[in-house]
């Protein structure tokens, strides 16, 4: 599976906090980070373990949850605990689940789930793993049941971590993707009469009620890391009802889901008052599992990676990997009148994509009044989506972010609005208001390859006034690479219905510096050119048509150059970058130059991203073993030449391995070169994936590239696309995460013309990154 970075959870991760003022209003700061304090007494559980053991050593572990759950707080102490599990076991636990729902730790002994031992994370999984052993074939057929018990109906399906498509009867299971159950059997095809599925889940549908893997309701106080989490109910992964206080959740997975993977949120009416206080999501990752072949176009998506909803104050949602949900990666969501919406929450670093979802925006920040404000989402990599990311709210802080890559959904039934972001504001019947966009600053973002407009503001028909997108701030933005949409070949589209609106210092490129690039205001009027616009415009100015030339805008290499425009380079708005003082930093962390900052993501006065593998010695391996033989030529691996020969990884018996980078200190990596051997036969490189990790272990490594369909690799089912391999060579990007060893994981080729090998000719890998920043 896709994992996360390992973190430390007894370090005390850096204090982030804003003070400023806006104003129209006063900004309440940012909420700290977690700090990992140490429960009180340690409980150690395994599978293998008896709940008649103490549990007080790993040695006499404890072995069910529900004994896990008894223990989590002291008898008469009201602290704590620490309730560790062993790598390497998994909890299957179809229709259960663990619930701390009612306990709380303190601020000193807080309530604590761990991980203990060598290995992978610990499994917690409401999925019913199949016996392999109880596969029968349907005679006549590559279709094999099984029977089931228990439960009459399902949610989903997976046939070694790869998710099939449900059909209406066993009579139309008639592809390996497809899977079909009755009320006694599952079935799937294996596309063979011999050969039976192993390592099948099943999502099982409860009788009644809602069974999240993980819930809280009235719980504080509690930490959790190191676990990988699976299933959940019809909705929810992991669930945490208002009231609660102090909750982190750091270096977890969170995967094979209906729709959400963590919701934090309050729903029920009758407390209108309750909320979530303090709460943090690091170092995790989060994906619903889907693939191409799950989406149908009549079929509409639902779903956020990551979601606080209506009554959440204070937290932090950094440096995660979000994929694959069917709505929304992260959301930040406020219209229940009585409750107290979301406030004071830092998102930061995370990379968040559509992957395979058939229907997906990156980030959902909406509210009606008041009810989403204060909010910071910076230097997030938001890409390959395919609606737009609502940029909403009141006085919320969006800069320093990348979005890129934004094709339209094939999903019929959904909105088709391709443009990267939007503040487009809508009438919400169910609370009786418009949703707002006002005194937002969207500030220092790079928007590139969008299949409509790059940005859209304005409020839907039949709203009155103009004051519900109100006193926004467009500044410093680079959007480029935008295509034809319903009211023209433009950047920016600003509706009549937008009141003040502050557009300055905005560069629009699409390769003519003479096109009309922005609609403003009037819906009839021809579209303007970033002069025409500051000059007819009183609330704009300095925006500009120049070629960026980005580094590798192609390979979305967005860091200015020396040849960019000087306007560009350094003429971005002074004012609109120093209001944040020293808490203003660029995507890769680097604060730039306060009396001449750059326009987009990325700073030029101090960029320090440079190739750090070069002359790295690399190790090499197989799946669960050390590489049988020896490769040829590994000196140019990584001897910063293309030129100097080629490298030859795999072999007949073990088409699958890996190279191993050790950087030998920590950096922030954000970018992946590989060079594979092209050829006039077309070859596309096979079982391809990336790693980075903390440990030389990689056993909570964060995956960040994997073209691999059929879990070859062990790592789950990849939803990247293969490519043909090509002397330019392919780059991969990933927002900036802190790692030491990487992993590049080969599986052959196959050529144009049908030939496969196992192995893979490789001329040169190149890990790019950056000194490490909080």
């Amino acid at each position: 599976m896709h994992n996360a970075l390992q973190s430390n959870m007894t370090r005390c991760i850096l204090l982030v906090c804003m003070a400023f003022c806006l104003a129209a209003g006063s900004w309440g700061g940012i909420a700290p980070e977690q700090a990992f304090a140490a429960g009180g007494t340690t409980y150690y559980f395994s599978t293998s373990g008896d709940d008649t053991n103490d549990g007080l050593t790993e040695a006499t572990p404890k072995r069910t949850l529900g004994a896990a759950v008894a223990l989590a707080v002291g008898s008469g102490s009201g602290e704590g605990n620490t309730l560790k599990f062993r790598r390497g076991d998994a909890w299957n636990i179809p229709l259960d689940n663990v619930d701390l729902s009612g306990l709380s730790g303190t601020a000193a002994k807080p309530i604590i789930l761990d991980a203990y031992g060598a290995g992978p994370r610990p499994v917690i999984s409401n999925l019913d793993l199949l016996n392999d052993a109880g596969w029968e074939n349907v005679a006549g057929t590559y279709q094999w049941r099984h029977a089931i018990s228990g439960y009459t109906d399902a949610y989903r399906l997976y046939v070694n971590d790869v998710p099939k498509l449900r059909q209406p009867t066993s009579a139309h299971v008639n592809t390996p993707d497809e899977w079909a159950m009755t009320s006694t059997y599952v079935y799937v095809n294996t596309g063979s009469d011999t050969v039976a599925p192993t390592n099948v889940e099943v999502h099982p549908v409860p009788a009644a009620g809602s069974v999240p893997v993980l819930v809280m309701n009235d719980t504080h106080h509690v930490q959790v890391s190191g676990i990988d989490f699976r299933g959940g109910s019809s909705w929810l992964g992991i669930e945490v009802q208002a009231p609660g206080t102090n909750i982190s959740f750091d270096n977890i997975s969170v995967t094979k889901l209906t729709k959400y993977g963590l919701s934090v949120h309050n729903l029920i009416t009758t407390s209108p008052t309750a909320k979530v206080e303090d709460i943090s999501v690091t170092n995790s990752f989060f994906d619903k599992v889907w693939a191409d072949h799950m989406t149908v176009a009549d079929t509409m998506e639902y779903g956020d990676g990551i979601r606080y909803m209506h009554a959440v104050d204070g937290g932090v949602i950094k440096d995660n990997r979000i994929i694959n949900f069917g709505h929304s990666a992260i959301s930040l969501t406020g219209y229940e009148p009585a409750m107290s919406g979301v406030h004071h929450i830092l998102v930061d670093r995370n990379d968040v994509s559509g992957g395979d979802a058939g229907y997906s925006r990156t980030i959902d920040v909406i509210g009606i009044p008041g009810k989403t404000t204060n909010n910071t989402i910076r230097r997030n990599y938001m890409h390959d989506y395919t609606t737009t990311s609502h940029v909403q709210g009141s006085y919320n802080h969006f800069y320093s972010n990348i979005f890129a890559g934004v094709k339209d959904t094939e999903v019929i039934p959904h909105s088709h609005q391709p443009y990267a972001a939007d503040m487009n504001t809508w009438y919400l019947g169910s609370a009786g208001q418009y949703m707002e966009a006002r005194n937002n600053r969207f500030i220092n973002n790079t928007i590139a390859e969008s299949e409509q407009a790059s940005m859209v503001i304005g409020t839907a028909s039949g709203a009155t006034g103009t004051d519900i997108v109100d006193g926004n701030v467009i500044s410093n933005n680079i959007m480029t690479n935008w295509h034809e949409s319903y009211v023209g070949d433009i950047a920016l589209n600003v509706w009549q219905s937008t009141g003040e609106l502050d557009v300055n210092n905005n560069n629009f490129w699409d390769g003519s510096a003479t096109r009309p690039s922005v609609k403003f205001k009037n819906d009839t009027a021809d579209s303007k050119t970033a002069s025409e616009l500051n000059a007819t415009c009183a609330s704009c100015a300095d925006n500009t048509q120049l070629d960026p030339l980005f580094a590798d805008a192609a390979n979305r290499d967005f860091r200015l150059t020396a040849g960019s425009p000087a306007a560009l380079r350094e003429g971005a708005s002074v004012a609109d970058v120093t209001y944040y003082g020293t808490d203003f930093v660029d995507y890769f962390g680097n604060p730039g130059d306060p009396s001449k900052p750059s326009m987009g993501a990325v700073q030029y006065s101090g960029m320090s991203l440079a190739n750090v593998s070069t002359g790295v010695v690399p190790t090499f391996g197989v799946p669960g073993g050390s590489y049988p033989g020896t490769v040829t030529n590994p000196v140019y691996l990584t001897d910063g030449s293309t030129a100097s020969g080629t490298s030859v990884v795999g072999n007949t018996g073990y088409p699958i391995a890996y190279v191993q980078l050790d950087l030998g200190t920590f950096k922030d990596v954000s970018m992946f070169k590989m060079f594979f051997q092209a050829s006039s036969h077309l070859y596309t490189y096979k079982d391809l994936a990336i790693q980075v990790s903390e440990t030389a272990d990689f056993y909570d490594a964060f995956t960040i590239y994997n073209n691999d369909e059929d879990n070859s690799i062990g790592l789950g089912y990849g939803e990247d696309e293969e490519f043909i391999a090509t002397p330019s060579g392919t780059t991969i990007m990933m927002a900036p995460k802190k790692a030491r060893y990487i992993r590049f994981w080969v599986g052959g080729y196959e050529s144009g013309d049908g030939v496969a090998s196992p192995l893979t000719y490789i001329k040169e890998l190149e890990v790019y990154g950056t000194n490490p920043t909080p």
